[in-house]
């Protein structure tokens, strides 16, 4: 593989509490494998805040939100710290910013449950984001190409419909938020999953788009409208294919819409970036994930591209 960063990683896991010496090791790791720039998603156990100070002896560019924020009652405990209002939100981001936060974690959603196809869990509350029903989306710009398989890059594309209920943020509440985050300086990275979410995240200006997970052609398009960078991260939910602990059809389902949306994206225009969202174990897999997904001879410049653009936004 040739690249030399993880734009989504979580140093503090699976362990959850390191020494001093384990983090260093752990980011000699990543030195050792080439990778001399690193995005931390954040923990609620201060690993990723003194990981930034020991990357600095290391020649390592990590960045850190230092922990995540999350609407109380949701999911997000073992990765940061809840509110229950305005108020309390932006008591977090003034904290972050005296922990030294190079930018904003915002959790917008829960996480996928392989137990049903488009089920989101998310920690008191649980929701279905997908309707079964597809439509096919023509390319009316490639109207004289004679395609009509399913997918090749735009042209006759199949697309899932999504449910476009409530997402867990108003459009007024989170635009409030990224703004009161921005007008201190820093980008907002946004996890969420399901297009209702992924839609206002994207509508209220945040920075970049962790997972995205469900995400359907309206926010295909709103991303290839935008300069908010969408890490994917394939790799670690593709990790459990094969394990018989989780239902490999809704699993294979999920990875497959899901990479077919990359092409999608990619196809309109839109900037994807590597993270493993977990260690450096997956980077390689990531890796060959997005290329398979991309198809495309200028893959490796697009990740460079859209490395720079996080590098830029992401340093407060």
């Amino acid at each position: 593989m040739n690249f030399n960063a993880d734009l989504h990683t979580h140093l503090a896991f699976p362990e959850k509490e390191l020494t001093d010496e384990q983090i260093k090791n752990k980011l000699l790791e990543y030195k050792d494998a080439g990778i001399t720039y690193i995005r931390d998603g954040g923990d609620n156990y201060d690993v990723s805040r003194r990981a930034k100070e020991i990357a600095k002896t290391l020649g390592i560019d990590f960045v850190t939100p230092i922990f995540a924020i999350y609407k109380e009652g949701h999911y997000g405990s073992f990765l940061g710290k809840s509110f229950k209002d305005f108020e309390s939100y932006k008591a977090l981001v003034d904290e972050a910013e005296e922990k030294g936060a190079d930018f904003i974690k915002l959790i917008l959603s829960g996480i996928v449950d392989f137990s049903e196809f488009g089920l989101i869990k998310d920690g008191d509350f649980e929701y279905k984001v997908v309707e079964v029903e597809e439509i096919k989306v023509h390319d009316h710009e490639h109207e004289e190409d004679d395609h009509d398989h399913e997918d090749d890059g735009g042209h006759n594309f199949v697309a899932t419909v999504y449910k476009k209920g409530e997402p867990v943020f108003s459009l007024d509440e989170l635009t409030e938020m990224v703004e009161y985050a921005h007008s201190k300086g820093f980008s907002v990275m946004a996890h969420a999953n399901g297009a209702a979410n992924i839609k206002v995240a994207l509508q209220a200006g945040v920075d970049s788009l962790e997972h995205g997970f469900f995400i359907d052609e309206e926010c295909a398009s709103m991303l290839a409208e935008s300069d908010t960078v969408w890490i994917p991260t394939v790799a670690p939910v593709a990790a459990f294919v094969g394990n018989t602990d989780y239902n490999q059809e809704v699993l294979k389902r999920d990875l497959s819409e899901h990479i077919k949306m990359i092409n999608r994206v990619w196809y309109l225009g839109g900037m994807i970036g590597l993270g493993t969202d977990s260690s450096l174990s997956n980077i390689d897999s990531e890796y060959n994930y997005l290329k398979a997904a991309i198809n495309d001879q200028e893959f490796s410049a697009h990740l460079e591209t859209s490395l720079a653009q996080v590098q830029w936004k992401f340093k407060k």
